[in-house]
């Protein structure tokens, strides 16, 4: 007799495991439908925001660290300069636009950082986007680290170019984390902006 109470209890707890990842999948889906399309409209606009302005940081981080391979001091200073405005936008403590803004085509006057905070901040505001939390903290942390790199860099150009270069190529390491990849999309916790922007574009 025992040997049939195993298998019913398997078929049993089996049953219940069916049921219980049904019950989420349609929890999820009345989640995301409860949250309005201007919301997602918004997280979508911010997400991109992200990309976008990352894309132009790290295209500066790249010719920083150009010029100092070159011993183009003034070129590293100017982009690395340039990269921290992108990224902070023109509210940031370290933005100075005497290397330029908005205005001359540097940034959009908003920044990388600013877009990120306003992307977790809904995330963070939408039970449907749980899972994506942490990938929206992994931007904003990593393009916080960007920043933190791009300073050290230019404190240590004039004394040691070798290791400024080295702090621009770990920033660009950071940015390139931060942007990440569309097949993130699966696996949230190590996603990215890229990732966050597939998931929007699919749960549409």
């Amino acid at each position: 007799m025992r040997r049939r109470r195993w298998p019913r209890r398997g078929v049993a707890i089996g049953v219940l495991i069916a049921l219980s990842l049904s019950g989420l999948g349609a929890i999820s889906v009345s989640q995301w439908g409860s949250v309005s399309d201007e919301r997602i409209e918004e997280l979508e606009r911010q997400t991109r925001g992200v990309i976008a302005q990352t894309s132009e940081a790290l295209t500066y981080a790249l010719f920083a660290w150009d010029a100092l391979h070159r011993d183009d001091v003034e070129g590293g200073v100017t982009n690395a300069h340039r990269a921290i405005n992108v990224l902070e936008g023109p509210d940031g403590d370290h933005f100075d636009a005497s290397y330029g803004d908005a205005d001359d085509g540097v940034g959009d006057g908003t920044g990388a950082l600013v877009h990120a905070g306003q992307m977790r901040a809904i995330i963070d505001a939408m039970s449907q986007g749980s899972d994506y939390q942490m990938a929206a903290e992994n931007v904003d942390l990593f393009l916080q680290w960007a920043v933190g790199n791009l300073l050290k860099a230019l404190e240590a150009i004039e004394g040691d170019r070798e290791a400024a270069a080295l702090r621009v190529r770990q920033a660009q390491a950071m940015l390139i984390a931060a942007l990440g990849s569309r097949e993130e999309v699966d696996r949230p916790t190590q996603g990215s902006a890229r990732a966050i922007l597939a998931w929007l574009e699919e749960a549409q």
